[in-house]
């Protein structure tokens, strides 16, 4: 195994150990409600919140494993199957984006629960949905249609123009958003003010970086190589083959802390983020 997945193992372990002493304390803590003896008394509950692991290692090689032309197929592979729908999702955020801003400008006040939403309330300005404009809906469609065919030739031309083995993530990924800032602006820039969804320049960038760290996930784990340092764990008794000069000791400190899952839900888009934030 490597050093990586020996690490890994490890902090899963600690995790595990956590998660199982949570569980023992919540099902303790039933026990004591329902006890009339113990009910009031506090339930116990321990947590590692620091620990120091030596563990001695031998090193017995290196596994590596390059980009290759297979890697190029399935990145394109991946770029036809996921950009179309989350380029028009942005589109459609987009739109909306600028719809709500013009009922504002316009004196209206667009209520996040009817964003999207068809029904006019006593004529006011209200935010148009798509499903209104069938032909504006078409050409959203066509564009987005229209773009994902053109970043499929620019980014195949970019990956065939480099080299494999040098090939890294965020590098491909900064192409990938300046390649598609710059087609989507060209697409968009035969629209007129009004019909285009963006509502200006910033708005084109924002929903681009949006689609880009969408599709960063998609192609993250393309890139996730199994390669690292190879050792083995010489835990317990030592071999004695072994010369204590070939051993290597790592040393771990471990400090425990929490998280908290956070869903942020947006009323106007209906897009939801879920994370994990430090506590």
């Amino acid at each position: 195994m490597t050093l990586g997945e020996f690490t890994g193992l490890l902090l899963t372990d600690f995790l595990e150990a956590r998660r199982q002493a949570d569980a023992l304390a919540a099902a303790m803590s039933e026990d004591y409600h329902i006890d009339p003896l113990m009910n009031g008394i506090p339930v116990p509950h321990y947590t590692i919140e620091e620990a120091e692991i030596d563990v001695p290692v031998q090193i017995v090689g290196v596994r590596r494993t390059a980009p290759d032309d297979m890697l190029i197929e399935r990145l394109l592979l991946t770029l036809q199957q996921s950009l179309p729908t989350y380029l028009y999702r942005s589109i459609k955020n987009a739109y909306y984006d600028k719809q709500a801003q013009l009922v504002q400008q316009a004196g209206g006040q667009p209520d996040p629960n009817t964003i999207g939403k068809a029904e006019a309330q006593d004529g006011a300005p209200r935010v148009v949905h798509l499903s209104e404009i069938p032909e504006r809906k078409a050409c959203y469609k066509a564009s987005t249609a229209c773009i994902c065919t053109l970043m499929d030739t620019y980014m195949r031309t970019y990956l065939q123009e480099n080299n494999p083995d040098s090939l890294q993530l965020m590098d491909f990924i900064d192409a990938f958003q300046a390649v598609l800032y710059r087609v989507s602006k060209e697409e968009f820039g035969t629209y007129s003010e009004t019909e285009t969804p963006y509502i200006d320049k910033q708005a084109l960038k924002t929903q681009c970086a949006w689609v880009s760290r969408k599709m960063l996930l998609e192609f993250k784990r393309l890139f996730q190589q199994s390669e690292g340092l190879l050792i083995e764990p010489q835990t317990g008794k030592m071999n004695n083959g072994i010369h204590p000069d070939y051993i290597m000791r790592v040393h771990l400190k471990l400090r425990e802390q929490d998280l908290d899952f956070i869903v942020d839900h947006n009323d106007a888009t209906g897009e939801s983020r879920r994370f994990l934030s430090l506590n």
